[in-house]
């Protein structure tokens, strides 16, 4: 399973899972989650692996000129983790870093506008015919089993 993708301090919910109607609606964004949280929250890896992205701020069409700033993290197992909805020039790594689990890589940035909340949006993707897919992944549980993420879903570190 995915270590949270936050400080063990925090606690989020979950307002956008698997197949989530609003924008989760595509190969790359089918089993990605929305995870709302301040701006400025720290964010760290899921899974151990190597930086192999920084995508700077480019604009979301139809999201109110909401720019999405982004990390992608290529694991051992092949798997991509995508980080997206980050505070530009808030990296804590660059391209090429290798990154353990649950070290910290960026912030969540944005503001809130009529069209946009701050989140973390995380998925994790294959190469599947040469694009990019999501897949279903698990977060780590409090005795270490996974739990597959749920709308609704409190996420919260082990006390």
């Amino acid at each position: 399973p995915y270590a949270l993708p936050f400080p063990v301090t925090k606690d989020f919910t979950i307002s956008q899972a698997f197949d989530g109607q609003q924008s989760h609606t595509h190969a790359k964004t089918r089993y990605a989650v929305d995870i709302p949280m301040p701006s400025g929250t720290l964010v760290q890896a899921a899974r151990t692996g190597v930086v192999i992205q920084i995508k700077k701020a480019r604009l979301m069409p139809g999201k109110g000129n909401q720019r999405v700033h982004q990390i992608r993290i290529l694991h051992n197992d092949g798997t991509i983790g995508i980080y997206a909805h980050l505070k530009p020039g808030s990296e804590k790594v660059k391209v090429g870093d290798k990154v353990h689990r649950t070290q910290p890589i960026a912030e969540i940035g944005g503001k809130k506008t009529e069209h946009f909340a701050p989140h973390l949006h995380f998925a994790v993707q294959k190469n599947v015919g040469m694009k990019l897919e999501s897949i279903p992944f698990e977060f780590s549980s409090f005795d270490g089993s996974g739990v597959t993420p749920t709308q609704g879903l409190r996420l919260r570190h082990p006390p």
